[in-house]
């Protein structure tokens, strides 16, 4: 009988048991249903567990004023640099691989545009901001046939290759303008020819001058040469008279630092040196502003930013691949990489389709400086 007796007892305890558990958790569910009347099981798990880390203790959740500082000092940009290889001629770097991403435009986001404009390349003037804006990036334009390693032979597209793009840019309706030009259109709100593309060429390598001045200055177009005043008139690339000249017949002369150095790797003092002093220097010798810098290697920090920014410049380019979109920040903008060896097929897959054709391929100059 006594044992009958525990049975029942231990039965009921057992039900109730389970009854209580119920009811709690029936309470904890009905607690944790959100708005929308949804059961998150993930806060049901949490209220029965605990919170619990990768290592398998329990953590106290944060209060909600946490979340709200934590957005609240997000940096204005990166912290940490983004590096990409880029060549310095006759300097050649030992990596080789060359980003050939195909590109897709955003979504046409322009506005009605009421400012007064910058000219354009063929006089004609657009009524809206364009939603963005290809910066091609060269580096050499020549014939040279034996190279160093890969590196120089991607960076080194050919001539005639280059004068192929530039007819294939006329045949889609692109608009060379000025980086000034694309920079008033883009930024300030400015009247630009529709379809603008700005061509960029690092280094200062002597055929800027022998070969892309000419051809752009036969065609009415405008370039922008970024250079290392360290390197101008030693030799193995522009020399001032030459630098000069270009400046004066519409090409736009820029800053690529003093020498090339990586400027990641150096202390303020040398970093504010190569900025300060590579602008310096140019304006004088060309009398023209210089606003604009190409990262040497592409690579950049906070630091280097808030020091371009300390310098006076407008805005900065990388070897990141992409297009300058109005929303993109200044002191890190991208660029479209064009390497040799490149059929005319890959040259337009890494650009947006125009909407335009048969537009004229010409520029007045840099009318803006």
């Amino acid at each position: 009988m006594v044992k009958d007796k525990n049975k029942q007892r231990n039965r009921r305890i057992t039900i109730a048991s389970v009854i209580i558990t119920v009811l709690v958790l029936a309470v904890l569910v009905a607690a944790y249903i959100g708005p929308s009347g949804a059961i998150s099981v993930k806060n049901v798990r949490t209220l029965i567990m605990g919170t619990t880390s990768p290592g398998g203790h329990k953590e106290q959740s944060k209060p909600n004023h946490a979340a709200k500082q934590e957005t609240e000092n997000i940096p204005t940009y990166e912290e940490t640099p983004i590096v990409a290889s880029e060549n310095l001629d006759p300097i050649i770097e030992e990596s080789s691989t060359i980003e050939t991403t195909t590109i897709t435009p955003p979504a046409n986001t322009s506005k009605p545009d009421t400012q007064p404009g910058a000219s354009s390349s063929t006089g004609a003037q657009s009524r809206s901001i364009p939603g963005y804006i290809p910066v091609l990036m060269y580096h050499c334009v020549n014939d040279k046939t034996n190279f160093i390693n890969t590196t120089e032979y991607n960076l080194t597209v050919d001539t005639g290759s280059f004068m192929q793009e530039l007819d294939w840019l006329q045949s889609r309706g692109f608009t060379i303008v000025s980086l000034n030009d694309a920079y008033s259109g883009l930024i300030e709100g400015k009247k630009l020819s529709p379809n603008p593309i700005v061509l960029t060429f690092d280094d200062g390598s002597a055929d800027s001058y022998t070969v892309v001045y000419p051809i752009l200055k036969q065609r009415g177009a405008s370039g922008t040469f970024f250079v290392l005043p360290e390197r101008v008139d030693r030799g193995r690339g522009l020399t001032w008279p030459q630098v000069i000249e270009m400046a004066n017949n519409g090409m736009q002369i820029e800053s690529h630092t003093m020498k090339h150095s990586d400027l990641v790797t150096l202390p303020l003092d040398k970093v504010t040196y190569e900025l300060q002093q590579s602008k310096a220097e140019i304006e004088k010798k060309t009398g023209y502003p210089v606003n604009f810098l190409a990262y040497p290697f592409g690579d950049y920090n906070v630091q280097v930013m808030d020091a371009v920014r300390a310098a006076g410049y407008k805005a900065a380019f990388t070897t990141r691949q992409g297009l300058w979109l109005p929303s993109d920040f200044l002191l890190k903008l991208k660029r479209v990489r064009v390497s040799r060896g490149e059929s005319i097929e890959l040259f337009e897959a890494m650009l947006p389709a125009s909407k335009h054709t048969a537009k004229p391929l010409t520029t007045p100059g840099n009318s803006s400086r």
